[in-house]
């Protein structure tokens, strides 16, 4: 696609930007045409522009942004290219994380078009730093935020196993943020599902291993039979 600067105007830009997401519509790093995401090709780790055939993956759409973040850097502060080149980035991201795994398999929404996720009222937005580095930004003093934010560098993580020939993890299916029912019997004989929420599940040819992700700091107690719990 080589460098294709949107517009300098930072209002058309958010307001072209925020439709996407609410309409279900990405746009190719490649050949750079807006799609509607449910027309992707192809599955799991190996998704493909419906437009342009070309392999879409997060390391495409970071590629690009390094390269657009080069750029930036050398512009002129302030400058209509410089402000051209911000915003570029900005739809990168977004569009790295409307056709990422992660999303695809979570659909966890973002703050793109005023969306508050939970009743905290927390919100984070995709974006690329200077160096054209991926992070999710929002308020990390919400533990619903810090929670996202972890689950999401133990998938991207693990993604990158799983695309490693080298790996005992390649070609490995990663589930993540998944919900696995719990019965209870009460103390009438009565019996009650409820369900749990697993942050995430690899399945391997040798068999499914659940993580759990908390922060480093943080109290973990386990009563489960034999359950190994490792703090890093």
């Amino acid at each position: 696609m080589g460098i294709e600067l949107f517009s300098s105007d930072s209002n058309e830009v958010a307001h072209e930007m925020a439709t996407w997401e609410q309409d279900g519509i990405a746009r190719c790093c490649e050949c750079g045409g807006l799609f509607p995401i449910s027309e992707l090709r192809g599955s799991f780790m190996a998704r493909f522009c419906p437009l342009c055939g070309k392999r879409l993956h997060e390391g495409a759409y970071d590629a690009h942004a390094r390269d657009v973040a080069w750029r930036l850097r050398r512009a002129e502060r302030g400058s209509a290219r410089a402000n051209a080149f911000a915003n570029e980035l900005e739809w990168l991201a977004l569009a790295r994380y409307l056709t990422s795994e992660w999303y695809l398999l979570t659909g966890t929404p973002t703050s793109a078009v005023g969306y508050n996720a939970t009743q905290e009222g927390y919100s984070f937005t995709p974006a690329y730093d200077e160096f054209g580095r991926f992070f999710l930004q929002g308020n990390h003093s919400k533990g619903e935020v810090r929670g996202i934010k972890g689950e999401f560098i133990l998938f991207e993580a693990l993604r990158s196993y799983v695309r490693d020939l080298s790996s005992c993890l390649f070609g490995s299916m990663i589930i993540p943020s998944i919900e696995l029912p719990t019965n209870r019997i009460d103390d009438r004989g009565g019996l009650h599902t409820s369900r749990n929420q697993t942050d995430c599940v690899v399945l391997t040819r040798q068999g499914a291993f659940v993580l759990e992700v908390k922060n480093w700091h943080a109290k973990i107690n386990a009563d489960v039979p034999r359950c190994r719990v490792e703090v890093t």
